[in-house]
């Protein structure tokens, strides 16, 4: 735990993300094509269906490190791991997020 809080695994949290939002349960995968030699790879899972009008997607960074995709390298590979330059995760997020509105 931190501080008092349970550390949900990945599977633990799409498995509440998906039963909130009532989503299909099999994602639709996909690994996205390598745009430079870093070292990471991206895969993506979408579960669609969700009743609630939602959506889920997990985006996981092969690879990577404690960072932000396409963000600085901000201290030593040695300390922090890879920046992945494969997706920039503010555009993903944002692409993500616009498809949405407020009721």
């Amino acid at each position: 735990t931190t501080a008092g809080y349970p550390i949900k695994s990945i599977a633990d949290t799409i498995g509440f993300w998906t039963a909130k939002n009532q989503c299909y349960l099999t994602p639709s995968n996909k690994s996205l094509a390598p745009i430079v030699a870093d070292g990471t790879t991206v895969d993506t899972s979408d579960y669609a269906g969700c009743s609630l009008g939602g959506n889920i997607k997990l985006v996981k960074i092969n690879g990577g490190g404690h960072t932000w995709p396409q963000g600085l390298q901000y201290l030593p590979v040695s300390s922090i791991g890879v920046t992945s330059q494969q997706v920039n995760a503010t555009s993903f997020i944002w692409d993500f997020l616009k498809q949405f509105s407020l009721p």
